[in-house]
């Protein structure tokens, strides 16, 4: 599993959304000094990219998301639509090349997935990657205003996400879960909360600083 350690060896950017990384080290602290437990998040990876929406092919092949892209490779992920996912053996935790897993049961197999987010598209990346990412706005906040905080872990300087930055990404996220995604949607749901209650903002300065990213009819204010 790409953990922590080796996501940030490798220069990911930013570790955004679904890993303990990024909303548990906003919130764990206060969490578990309320329940008693750490808070715990999906496994999987997002990570964030800055792209100039005309960059051309032959920049790309030096950017931060070829580099990363053909890390994921190397480490036997591969390509499912927009994402990154690597198959493990839930038996002998190996995990397996896309060739490999073809011979496993669905059962058989824990699945890890990386999503590659861009804070605008780009047709250079989808004719160079063959794919098309997933696109979140609200990442200039990151990039264009600062708006990340830093933190040593693991012996290393890890880069994230303001708080009310990630709330945002969650607000925008679970008002776009459609059928099929409740699961999701509950989880969004769960992160939200946590961020609210845990992120250690005062509650009116954390709508405050939201409203400022949202526009008001996206947030319900009590």
């Amino acid at each position: 599993m790409l953990s922590v350690a080796t996501a940030v060896a490798i220069s990911l950017p930013f570790i955004l959304n679904d890993i303990f990384s990024c909303k548990c080290f906003h919130v764990n602290e206060k969490f578990k000094m309320d329940v008693g437990r750490d808070y715990h998040g999906s496994r999987d990876i997002d990570i964030g990219f800055h792209v100039d929406s005309e960059i051309s092919a032959k920049s790309i092949q030096k950017s931060s998301i070829k580099k990363i892209v053909s890390v994921l490779k190397s480490r036997n992920f591969f390509p499912l639509g927009s994402r990154y996912v690597a198959c493990h053996s839930i038996e002998t935790k190996e995990r397996l090349t896309e060739e490999e897993s073809k011979s496993y049961h669905l059962h058989e197999l824990f699945y890890h997935y990386v999503d590659p987010i861009v804070d605008q598209l780009s047709d250079s990346v989808e004719k160079v990657f063959g794919f098309k990412p997933i696109d979140e706005k609200l990442l200039r906040y990151v990039f264009n205003d600062n708006m990340f905080v830093t933190v040593k872990a693991f012996g290393l300087c890890l880069k994230l996400p303001t708080p009310e930055v990630l709330l945002a990404t969650k607000i925008n996220a679970v008002q776009g879960r459609g059928v099929g995604k409740e699961d999701k949607r509950i989880e969004d749901i769960v992160d939200i909360y946590a961020l609210i209650w845990y992120s250690g903002i005062e509650i009116d300065d954390l709508v405050d600083r939201i409203l400022k990213i949202l526009y008001k009819r996206q947030v319900l204010i009590y």
